[in-house]
């Protein structure tokens, strides 16, 4: 049996029971809550973040802060 936090396909904020969004950053798929501002991640994402910041820094690439669309 699933999880309660989801229903089908939708993605709910363990902490306010809404459905999440979803927004790409650097390239990764991550659920941001409108109402609690809570950012969630799924498995590894947080290490492959850090990951591209430091790619990005040693190139001496910008780092764009802005969420996109997923």
């Amino acid at each position: 049996m699933g999880s309660p936090l989801y229903s089908s396909q939708i993605k709910h904020c363990p902490v306010c029971r809404i459905a999440l969004t979803t927004s790409v950053w650097l390239g990764i798929e991550i659920d941001l809550c409108t109402q609690c501002q809570g950012l969630w991640l799924g498995c590894g994402e947080l290490e492959e973040i850090e990951l591209r910041i430091e790619t990005r820094r040693r190139w001496g690439l910008q780092l764009d802060c802005r969420l996109g669309p997923p």
